[in-house]
């Protein structure tokens, strides 16, 4: 790579990036992924599938919208082509960034039947990396996009026994904590906190520091839901770490949700709506309406608790205006 850039030999090099992005990514090596899309020509970059869904890769979801954009231009472009791999990896990073950046360019529900009609086309053995890719985020996207729990779960376990097969600890421990967060939300803690104890037993072994984030969250939630408010302030204090520590932007929304929720249920109503606020303000700069209908919908329960049915009734309707005009 080097020397085919250094050479501008830039069909080479990009022969090369298209050939190993993907095992760079799983590997946690973005920044060299980052250097080397820099040093190709933007047009170049623009015009080809991989170097978009690899760009978006090495982002995150920082960019919302911007992101979203390239990655169905990315889809798209990969369905023409008859490129399946393609297909199956910027499906499942459409669906995520939908739902992470809160704009629905597309509905999910659309999104979740291409996914699983593309699944079921394929032989068992087949791209079964992208497979398992796909099957979690499809279950994230009938969890947090569709509210079609049970099947989210399901989904994500279709995603584990694949990625067991893979023997890939980072993909078993996505498919789990997505499971795990499907069953807080059922208010099946025992189901919960199994998944949360084989969740700990992988991440004895190397995950992504992402991934980290991911379950401390999911554990604060389940703590919250428990009544373990103790429990849950620790967590959220080791979750503040991560996100700061990593530039996790996308992710600074569940901080302020899970604080709140806190100190609503510990009675101290003044601190909660403050917390509330600070959410709805931070979604508003994020242009991210999921995470704005969230902070009214958060918002609602404060007042609900203050007595203050009004206001309560004024921010859940907010919160249901702006579900269902940005993040149905």
């Amino acid at each position: 790579m080097k020397y085919f850039l250094e050479a501008k030999e830039y069909p080479r090099a990009v022969a090369i990036i298209e050939q190993l992005g993907t095992d760079l990514l799983r590997a946690g090596r973005k920044s060299d992924l980052i250097q080397w899309l820099q040093a190709i020509p933007e047009e170049t970059v623009q015009g080809n599938p991989w170097l978009l869904f690899f760009l978006t890769m090495t982002k995150g979801f920082m960019a919302g919208r911007e992101n979203v954009l390239v990655l169905e231009k990315a889809y798209t472009v990969f369905k023409q082509k008859g490129d399946t791999k393609g297909a199956l990896l910027s499906l499942a990073r459409f669906i995520e960034g939908s739902i992470l950046a809160g704009t629905h360019l597309a509905p999910i529900e659309r999104l979740i039947e291409e996914g699983e009609a593309l699944l079921h086309q394929l032989q068992s053995n087949e791209y079964l990396y992208e497979k398992a890719v796909l099957w979690y985020l499809i279950g994230l996207g009938y969890i947090l996009g569709e509210g079609n729990i049970r099947k989210g779960i399901s989904a994500c376990q279709n995603a584990y026994l694949i990625s067991k097969q893979l023997r890939d600890i980072s993909l078993q421990a996505y498919a789990l904590c997505f499971s795990a967060f499907g069953f807080v939300l059922l208010g099946e803690f025992s189901w919960a906190d199994e998944t949360r104890q084989k969740i700990e037993k992988l991440v004895e072994k190397s995950v992504h520091s992402e991934f980290k984030a991911i379950q401390l969250m999911v554990e604060c939630l389940l703590a919250n839901h428990l009544g373990d408010f103790g429990k849950a302030k620790g967590l959220l204090e080791r979750l503040q770490v991560e996100i700061e520590m990593h530039g996790f932007v996308y992710m600074s929304p569940w901080i302020y949700e899970i604080s709140a929720y806190l100190a609503a249920m510990k009675g101290e109503f003044l601190e909660a709506e403050k917390i509330g606020k600070q959410h709805l303000s931070t979604a508003i700069s994020l242009k991210n309406g999921f995470f704005e209908a969230s902070a009214f919908r958060l918002l609602g329960l404060i007042y609900l608790h203050m007595n203050d049915f009004e206001k309560a009734i004024e921010a859940i309707n907010h919160s249901m205006d702006t579900f269902s005009s940005e993040a149905p």
